[in-house]
């Protein structure tokens, strides 16, 4: 009894000890992570599987870097495309909302949380945010092709020729092939048209448009 005691007594010891050193490792690795020279390369490690197409390790490494940089919203925007890319819409919808509210002035991070807020059906939402959002640029392009596409969704198809309209002055600056003022009144046109036929799909941070046949 008294060995097994003794026994009992050194295995809780070693597990306390280990514990100790794993807090004691991960305080010092915290540590070295307030200093902006160990961020940045830790950032710029992210990046390179980023651009290498290995998503996986740059969350890894992103969300390493996010637990001591909670506020930090370009963290959690490429979090959000690194989760797109692996296919996982809950964790990219959780960290473009993050990046979104982190940094509201942004129109790059608003105009993503739209996409995917428009990808995961919840129009209203998106609605709000590209409202919110033409409130720095009324006639942006971009704001108001993916409100139409949302009026649209959502039946309302005065709204959406209204988005459309305010977009006519500069559509012809992202839709790829169309310089022109002759050319981007066509297109605007057409666009106009297909509200009655119903627009299917906007994807303006691609430069394209599809629609229903």
């Amino acid at each position: 009894m008294r060995a097994n005691r003794w026994g009992l007594i050194l295995r809780i010891c070693l597990l306390f000890g280990m514990l100790g050193w794993a807090m004691n490792s991960n305080a010092q690795s915290r540590r070295i992570l307030q200093s902006k020279s160990a961020q940045e390369a830790l950032f710029q490690e992210g990046m390179r599987h980023y651009m290498k197409e290995d998503y996986a390790e740059a969350i890894l490494v992103w969300e390493s870097l996010l637990a001591v940089l909670p506020q930090e919203p370009s963290l959690a925007f490429y979090l959000a495309k690194s989760y797109m890319s692996e296919k996982n819409k809950s964790r990219t919808l959780s960290y473009a909302r993050k990046a979104h509210e982190l940094s509201p002035f942004s129109l790059d991070y608003g105009l993503f949380y739209a996409e995917q807020l428009l990808a995961d059906r919840q129009v209203s939402a998106a609605i709000t945010c590209l409202t919110k959002l033409s409130q720095y640029d009324e006639g942006h392009p971009e704001v108001n092709l993916l409100l139409a596409q949302a009026y649209l969704w959502s039946e309302q198809g005065d709204r959406a020729l209204e988005a459309l309209d305010r977009a006519d002055h500069y559509v012809g600056k992202i839709i790829h092939g169309v310089n022109a003022p002759l050319g981007a009144c066509a297109m605007m046109r057409y666009m106009t048209n297909a509200v009655h036929q119903g627009i299917t799909h906007v994807h303006v941070r691609m430069c394209h448009i599809n629609f229903s046949t």
